[in-house]
């Protein structure tokens, strides 16, 4: 008889930081991961998500496929890999990690790469591994969850974040794209209510990454915690938020902080 408890986790963006914690910890937790990176497996996979794969006492729950999310054709050959490996079509968890953070980009120092950039991996890439994951009829996605910052914040602007506008801007249109694309699937389950995807964007907290700490930031940053207290406080809030037989997306998205705080939009 299938274990009630597990459950189909994916995770776009987990060679490292975030993803790769995400991935250790539902490891833990005997679930079943589909994590990806851009790289090709295996010939060019990142250390920490190869020794998981081989050496984690759960790691034949874990497959490893590529997604360049700012490659239209690497995420389209992604959903189809993704289609061929579940027999049942069922993600009980999406969770789109893949994010960068180029420091400083000005808008008085304008470089239309940067922002562009930003724009590209941290929104444009994640709504689109969305859009075609659920676009999939062999698919069937019950919550999505987003990586989103504090730095995103429309209505909470950080005027002390100096050279963080490319990666705020690029956050506040995940955050405005999500939350269309929630209202959307609100309309499409109008009389399938109890399937409606949950849509949640989760501040992960000022976290202690590779990625965070090759920045030199010229402000202190209060409140720091590790990755593995970011990440199983965001585990939390997807268990209490997400998808269940008595909570379904018709709300729209919400905006979450790690500790279980909402965030405003």
């Amino acid at each position: 008889m299938p274990d009630p408890t597990k459950k189909t986790y994916l995770i776009i963006g987990a060679s490292r930081g975030i993803g790769l914690e995400l991935t250790s910890q539902l490891l833990d937790k005997n679930q079943f991961v589909i994590a990806t990176e851009r790289v090709s497996w295996p010939e060019d996979t990142s250390p920490g998500l190869f020794s998981l794969s081989t050496t984690h006492k759960n790691s034949g729950n874990v497959r490893i496929l590529n997604c360049d999310v700012s490659k239209e054709e690497s995420v389209t050959d992604f959903v189809q890999s993704v289609e061929s490996l579940l027999v049942e079509g069922l993600i009980d968890v999406a969770i789109f990690n893949a994010g960068i953070l180029e420091y400083p980009a000005r808008v008085s120092d304008f470089s239309r790469y940067a922002f562009s950039h930003h724009l590209q991996i941290n929104a444009l890439g994640p709504l689109q591994a969305a859009s075609l994951l659920l676009a999939n009829p062999l698919l069937t996605l019950r919550t999505l969850v987003f990586v989103s910052s504090d730095s995103g914040s429309a209505s909470q602007f950080l005027s002390h974040e100096d050279g963080f506008a490319a990666y705020s801007m690029s956050k506040v249109a995940l955050n405005q794209g999500l939350r269309h694309l929630s209202y959307e699937l609100v309309r499409k389950y109008e009389n399938e209510k109890s399937k409606c995807p949950v849509v949640l964007a989760i501040h992960p907290g000022e976290v202690k990454t590779d990625m965070a700490s090759s920045v030199n930031l010229v402000w202190e940053v209060p409140g720091q915690i590790s990755v593995g207290e970011s990440v199983e406080g965001v585990l939390r809030v997807v268990e209490e938020k997400g998808w269940s037989r008595e909570v379904n997306g018709n709300g729209g998205a919400t905006f979450w902080d790690w500790n279980g705080d909402r965030h405003p939009w």
